[in-house]
């Protein structure tokens, strides 16, 4: 699917401290479903996954590097997260949807294409 933007997004804290779910849902030029998830655990290192589908399955995993989903996700999604995207959520659980959407953006890396001239 084509990324047009961000949708909306929230987060669910944890039963521990620095646990929590973030779930971004993009949008697309054909209205497919395409969301990202991102899991925290206390001293784990954040996991993150993109689903195709409504349902975010144990499967879902981040995109191949160099593959035409991970293309369209390093290439399409802009650098911040927009404040409609978290506006109805608790100040502290936007900041954290925030910091997961950048650690996407981090693991994601850098689009690559060139300019066009």
């Amino acid at each position: 699917p084509v990324i047009t933007g961000i949708g909306n997004a929230f987060h669910v804290p944890g039963a521990l401290p620095g646990e929590g779910e973030t779930q971004i849902f993009l949008t697309t030029s054909d209205q497919r479903p395409v969301s990202l998830s991102i899991l925290r655990r206390p001293g784990e290192q954040p996991r993150w996954a993109v689903a195709l589908s409504e349902i975010v399955d144990e499967a879902a995993a981040p995109p191949p590097r160099g593959s035409l989903l991970w293309y369209r996700l390093a290439c399409a999604l802009p650098a911040a997260m927009p404040d409609r995207s978290v506006a109805s959520m608790a100040a502290t659980d936007a900041v954290i949807a925030r910091e997961d959407y950048q650690f996407v953006l981090r693991a994601l890396g850098p689009c690559g294409r060139s300019p066009r001239r």
